[in-house]
């Protein structure tokens, strides 16, 4: 895929993030999704617990990089909080659906061009700002793993970073943000005419456990050397940036 920006509305489209449910009769029950990926930090589990809440006793703990969980019905909404049920070897129990993600397999990845759409809309981002954000970045905000340190960046400081790109005024912490990350990535994209999820990463790259499950793609080297992974998350059958970092 050429690295080219492509404007457009979407019309039709929902924004990118976790789907939203009205909760007004408690519990709602929701269509089950497809199967889900963890999304956890390396000192997390996944907890399934008996019933749709905090307090029932834990019936089986996940590994923060556990794949391929199974639906066991219909997700539960309430006070909330959304609940999906899940299959596992000590039976059904529930877990938050906010530590879950929309499983792609890799295949239908390899064959999907608009991950590399999405990497020139927030090159375009970067540079000149964008107040569709929301339509390229995960709503969980972006991990960055850069200089050796991973860190979660929420999406509203992701907007605030990026303000009205490089054009626009900026406080201490936006020119920061300039110098170690949009600028380097900016100049990793213009310097990969095509991206491919062919293309491999180095054996000694940075992937942070809270992302390892995610497909990426890899971009050349940026001006001191360093090639990036941009990380991707999909929301149905719909891709979102979730996290990139340097490719050592």
């Amino acid at each position: 895929m050429t690295l080219e920006h492509q404007d457009g509305d979407h019309d039709g489209e929902d924004p990118v993030g976790e789907r939203q449910h009205p909760i007004g009769v408690e519990p709602a029950l929701l269509p089950p999704s497809k199967s889900q990926t963890v999304l956890l930090d390396r000192e997390s589990t996944l907890d399934l617990h008996e019933r749709p809440d905090a307090v029932p006793d834990v019936l089986f703990n996940f590994p923060p990089v556990a794949t391929g969980l199974g639906p066991a019905g219909s997700d539960n909404v309430g006070d909330g909080v959304r609940w999906s049920p899940i299959h596992s070897p000590s039976g059904v129990g529930w877990a938050l659906n906010r530590n879950l993600v929309d499983e792609r397999a890799l295949d239908a990845f390899m064959q999907d061009q608009a991950p590399a759409e999405l990497v020139a809309d927030f090159v375009h981002a970067l540079e000149h700002g964008s107040r569709k954000l929301d339509r390229i970045v995960s709503a969980r905000g972006l991990t960055l793993a850069v200089g050796g340190r991973v860190r979660t960046v929420p999406f509203e400081q992701v907007r605030q970073l990026i303000g009205n790109g490089l054009e626009g005024n900026a406080n201490r912490v936006q020119l920061q943000f300039r110098e170690t990350i949009a600028l380097p990535f900016i100049t990793a994209c213009r310097a990969t005419p095509e991206l491919s999820p062919k293309t491999p990463h180095s054996s000694k790259a940075l992937l942070p456990v809270e992302r390892q499950t995610f497909h990426y793609l890899t971009l050349r080297r940026d001006l001191v050397g360093q090639p990036w992974l941009v990380f991707f998350e999909y929301v149905g059958d719909r891709p979102c940036i979730v996290g990139f970092g340097i490719d050592a």
